[in-house]
């Protein structure tokens, strides 16, 4: 369904979305070039639009920001607007690869609390293994 999400009209992935893996309960979603204010409105109305369709944000979400070229505090909102719907299905957002800037705007608008931060993917893939788990 995420995949669905983030397919343009043509059927296409999105620019601003390399790739999206989808394994029995994450996605992990591998973002790419910019995520700004000109991309962003694009990413709220998929989410607005498909926030009741089945199996929407059923899965924790892995967000990989290695290929994200720029950012801007537009995709703080719009991560936090996705953990809310995220959280509101007792699944968590997590993110990895996360770029100086997005760090300095999770720290500007005192968010980074609100996410988890991995430092790589396999960490992340086994903090959230054992959050399902209940294996901590």
């Amino acid at each position: 369904m995420l995949k669905e999400f983030f397919s343009a009209r043509n059927s296409k992935t999105l620019l601003f979305v390399k790739s999206i893996e989808d394994r029995e309960n994450l996605q992990i979603v591998r973002l790419k070039g910019v995520i700004d204010a000109s991309t962003i409105p694009e990413i709220e109305k998929r989410m607005w639009d498909n926030r009741d369709k089945r199996g929407l944000f059923n899965k924790d979400i892995l967000l990989d920001f290695k290929d994200v070229t720029d950012i801007d505090s537009a995709t703080v909102a719009v991560l936090v607007r996705a953990l809310t719907e995220i959280k509101h299905k007792d699944h968590t957002l997590a993110v990895i690869n996360v770029t100086a800037k997005l760090k300095t705007m999770f720290e500007i608008t005192k968010v980074e609390k609100l996410f988890s931060v991995f430092d790589s993917e396999k960490e992340a893939i086994r903090c959230l293994k054992e959050e399902i788990t209940g294996m901590q």
